[in-house]
């Protein structure tokens, strides 16, 4: 370390080559200028310089060329010199690089010291590894057996087999008649199955009714679209004139009375419509086939008043069939109220099935009715024959309110 740090040129070493001798010396523990393992042209120049005795020749061993562990000394070594050789020639760079650098008078320059340093430890690494590999190479000589051939001087080398293949043929060989154990194989992972969960049997379900079945099917089966027999277009007015003319008629499904309160005499009055909009009249009559016409109102209509005047045909009815028995003709007519004045005046007022109070209650204070629509109203007091009115509440009806003046009869 001294020589390689020293301040002058010339009392440093002149090439790397010359610092790994004595490096490689060193760690073979022997004095500096040695030279073991170094090539032979730079032995003759360190002897020609020292003036030692020349390194006697050894005979060379007999060795196997193929031998796994010679092949694997061989590659390892030319290995080495190849990193030998790159370290060397980085050396070399560095120490070229290093001369050409100014020197100051205070000392050597750090870069100096850097590149010096830094070839050091690289010449280190390559000696460690050489000295490595010349060590497995020494191990492979003294374990090669005797009968091994004589390697020809300027043979070419036999090529490196792969690492599978020399340790195959460092494995041992087995005797004459002996049979090879078979290579192990690894044994299948058995992995316990799971056994299927038995499922359980479906519980049995009773047949459906008779009932069940056509209600399900009458739910598969979709809705048939409604029957239409005719249609009219019309501005406001329309007279029923169907025949028979007890037929109940049904205007957008609610029940409004008998054909005979809608054809505008003896009692009777017509139906009007205000607003556009298309409604749906039906007809329907024990022994009869429902009769189902469309009146279509519209301010642009040709017509301001039309008349229904058709025969219902026999048949069944298809839908509900309102009061039942002979109605007679509406009682009193009015657009919307009504007040009632009856003998006795406690008795009690029913109208559409609903009992509503005493007709005192109704005397001075009117009594509000829906329409289109005839309502059955029905008067009853104790030890009294009971009376039944209809009263018709339409727009065409002729009177702003309805005086419902009665007396009932006294039983006998």
């Amino acid at each position: 370390m001294k020589r390689c740090l020293a301040k002058k040129r010339d009392d440093r070493y002149t090439t790397a080559t010359e610092l790994a001798g004595d490096l490689r010396a060193a760690l073979g523990d022997g004095p500096v200028a040695r030279t073991s393992g170094l090539a032979a042209s730079r032995i003759e120049a360190i002897r020609a310089q020292t003036g030692g005795p020349e390194t006697p020749t050894q005979p060379n061993p007999v060795i196997d060329p193929e031998s796994p562990t010679i092949t694997t000394g061989r590659r390892m070594g030319e290995a080495a010199r190849q990193v030998e050789a790159e370290a060397a020639k980085k050396a070399l760079e560095a120490g070229a690089a290093a001369a050409g650098a100014k020197k100051k008078k205070a000392g050597l320059p750090v870069g100096a010291l850097v590149g010096v340093a830094a070839v050091l430890i690289a010449v280190v690494g390559v000696l460690a590894v050489r000295r490595s590999g010349s060590r497995e190479g020494e191990k492979g000589v003294a374990s090669t057996p005797p009968a091994a051939v004589q390697a020809t001087p300027g043979a070419p080398a036999a090529p490196s087999p792969p690492v599978e293949e020399a340790a195959r043929a460092a494995a041992p060989s087995p005797a004459a008649g002996e049979v090879p154990a078979p290579e192990a194989t690894p044994s299948p992972v058995l992995r316990k199955t799971q056994k299927p969960k038995a499922t359980p049997p479906p519980a049995p379900t009773a047949p459906p009714t008779k009932a069940a079945a056509a209600a399900s099917a009458a739910a598969a089966s979709p809705t048939p679209a409604p029957r239409v027999d005719a249609t009219y277009n019309v501005k406001r007015l329309v007279k029923l004139n169907v025949s028979p003319i007890q037929a109940r008629v049904f205007l957008d499904g609610k029940y409004i009375g008998i054909c005979d309160d809608w054809d505008g005499s003896g009692g009777g009055a017509l139906l009007y419509f205000f607003g556009e909009a298309t409604h749906r009249v039906r007809f329907a009559y024990p022994g009869y086939r429902d009769l189902v016409v469309d009146l279509v109102v519209r301010s642009s209509a040709t017509e301001d008043k039309v008349e229904i005047e058709r025969e219902m045909q026999k048949g069944s009815p298809e839908g509900p069939l309102g009061p039942s028995g002979e109605l007679r003709r509406p009682n009193y007519r009015t657009v919307g109220a009504a007040v009632f004045n009856v003998d006795p005046p406690d008795a009690t007022v029913t109208l559409d099935g609903k009992e509503i109070g005493p007709a005192s209650k109704w005397a001075s204070e009117e009594l509000a009715l829906g329409g289109p629509a005839v309502h059955e109203v029905v008067l009853s007091a104790p030890g009294r024959e009971p009376l039944g009115l209809r009263i018709l509440v339409a727009q065409t009806a002729g009177e702003v309110r309805a005086n419902v003046k009665e007396k009932l009869k006294k039983l006998n």
